[in-house]
C-alpha cells in the first residue's frame, strides 16, 4: 500500500506491481475544517515503468567474491583484472597463510597491504593476531603486468601459541614473563596443572595488564582487575586441576598496548593442620637460659598448655641457686668471712649480686686476745695459747703489775 500523502513526491506515488495483480485505487479529498470538499474532473494519469534485471556479478569479483576456503585453489585472473576472496574463519583465531609457489608476476591485497616479490615463492599472512578472531577476511589477486593467467596457492592456518586452543604450558608457576603484541585484546593464553591442593596466587608489580586465572575443574574464575589487591589475584586448586591463565592489556582509548617482559611470580600455600608434638624441658644454668616443656608443630607454631605461645613464653630465666650465708667473726688468731650468698650449683659466692672470690670474703685475724679481767693472763679465745705472765713473777706478787701485750 502506498498513498499520494504518505508516500508520495511531487504530486507522484507508485507502487510494484507484476502480471495479474488487482489493485484498488482510491480517490479522496483532503478534509478541510473536518469537511470533504468535492473533487471535480479531477484528471490523473498513470504509467507502468517495465522492472529491468540487473545484471549478475562476475564470481571472483569485488561485489561477489570468491569463498575462503583452506586448501590448495586456482584463480583465474582476467586481463587488466584482480580476483577477490572473502571469508568469516571462525576456528579458533588461527593465523592464515596464503602461499604462491611462484609469484613472479602476482600481487596480492590484503587489508590495503600489497604484498608481492620479485621471484620465488610468496608468504602472505593473512591475520596477524587473534585480535581478529570471528571478523572477516578478504583478499584479492592480481597479476603485476596485467596479463591474464590462472595463479595457484595455497591457504594453511597455523595455530597461535599462546591462544585458547595452542596455550603455553607453564613448567615453573614461580616466574612467568609475560609478552602480549599490541592490539591483542583477548590476551596472553597459559596451561598450568596444580600438583597440590592449596591457593595459587600470582602476583606483579607491572601496571596495567590483567590476570585472569580460571579454573577448568571448578569453574571457578578470579582476576586481577575484579578480584586483586596490591597486585596480587588468588584462586582455590586441587591437586590434578587445569587452570587456564590469561595475561592481557587494560586498554587505552580503546587501544590495546603491547606487553613487553611483564615478569609474573606464583606460589601455592599449603593447607595447614597442627599437630604439635612433646618437646622436654630444657633446665635453666646459673648462667644458661632454659625452656619451659611444651608442644611444637612442624609448621613452627609452639603451645603451652594448648594455647599458641611465642618463644619468649616458654623461657626459663637463667639464674644462680643461693643460700645466705651468715658473717663470722675474726678473733685473735683466725680469720673471719663476711656474710654471703653461696650458689649450690656452680659454688660461687656473691654479695649483693656481684660475685666475689674466697680471699676477698676473709676478715683478717683481729690479733687482739681476749681475757676475763686484769688477773686474766690467759686469751680466752678458744685455740689460743697467749700468756701474758711475766717471767719469774706471778700475781700473788705484792709488787707485780700485769703486762700489757
Amino acid at each position: 500500500q502506498r498513498s499520494l500523502s504518505a508516500d508520495g513526491e511531487n504530486g507522484s506515488v507508485s507502487i510494484a506491481v507484476s502480471d495479474g495483480d488487482e489493485l484498488q485505487i482510491i480517490v479522496v479529498a483532503i478534509p478541510v475544517d473536518f469537511e470533504y470538499p468535492a473533487i471535480e474532473n479531477a484528471a490523473i494519469t498513470g504509467v507502468i515503468t517495465p522492472a529491468t534485471t540487473p545484471e549478475e556479478p562476475v564470481p571472483g569479483s569485488q561485489e561477489s567474491p570468491l569463498p575462503l576456503m583452506l586448501g590448495e585453489a586456482t584463480a583465474s585472473i582476467p586481463a587488466n583484472g584482480e580476483v577477490f576472496y572473502f571469508g568469516m574463519y571462525m576456528m579458533g583465531a588461527p593465523t592464515l597463510t596464503l602461499t604462491i609457489a611462484d609469484a613472479s608476476n602476482v600481487i596480492v591485497n590484503h587489508n590495503g597491504n600489497v604484498y608481492s616479490v620479485e621471484s620465488g615463492e610468496l608468504v602472505v599472512t593473512l591475520v596477524a593476531t587473534i585480535a581478529m578472531r570471528g571478523e572477516a577476511i578478504s583478499f584479492s589477486v592480481a597479476t603485476k603486468d596485467g596479463t591474464a593467467a590462472d595463479v595457484t596457492f595455497v591457504i594453511e592456518e597455523v595455530i597461535i601459541p599462546g591462544t585458547w586452543e595452542n596455550p603455553e604450558v607453564i613448567e615453573d608457576i614461580n616466574n612467568i614473563v609475560a609478552n602480549v603484541a599490541a592490539g591483542n585484546n583477548q590476551g596472553y593464553f597459559y596451561k598450568w596443572i596444580a600438583t597440590e591442593n592449596g591457593t595459587l596466587t600470582l602476583s606483579t608489580e607491572v601496571t596495567g595488564i590483567d590476570i585472569v586465572l580460571y579454573n577448568l575443574n571448578s569453574c571457578a574464575q578470579r582476576s586481577l582487575s575484579a578480584d586483586g589487591e596490591n597486585g596480587s589475584v588468588s584462586i582455590a586448586v586441587s591437586a590434578g586441576d587445569e587452570l587456564q591463565i590469561i595475561v592481557s592489556a587494560i586498554p587505552v582509548d580503546f587501544e590495546y598496548p603491547a606487553i613487553e617482559n611483564a615478569a609474573i611470580t606464583g606460589e601455592v600455600i599449603i593447607p595447614h593442620t597442627c599437630d604439635p608434638q612433646d618437646v622436654l624441658e630444657v633446665a635453666a644454668t646459673c648462667t644458661t637460659a632454659g625452656v619451659k616443656a611444651h608442644k611444637k608443630c612442624a609448621c613452627g607454631k609452639l603451645y603451652l598448655g594448648g594455647v599458641e605461645v611465642q618463644e619468649s613464653d616458654l623461657v626459663i630465666e637463667a639464674g644462680h641457686t643461693l643460700t645466705p650465708v651468715e658473717k663470722v667473726d675474726a678473733t685473735c688468731i683466725g680469720t673471719g668471712k663476711l656474710a654471703h650468698d653461696h650458689c649450690s650449683v656452680c659454688n660461687k659466692n656473691f654479695i649483693d649480686g656481684v660475685e666475689k672470690s674466697d680471699a676477698e670474703l676473709v676478715i683478717p685475724a683481729t690479733g687482739e686476745h681476749v681475757y676475763d679481767d686484769e688477773n686474766d693472763m690467759t686469751c680466752n679465745t678458744p685455740g689460743c695459747t697467749n700468756d701474758r705472765t711475766p717471767e719469774g713473777t706471778t700475781p700473788d706478787d705484792p709488787e707485780w703489775t700485769p703486762p700489757v701485750k
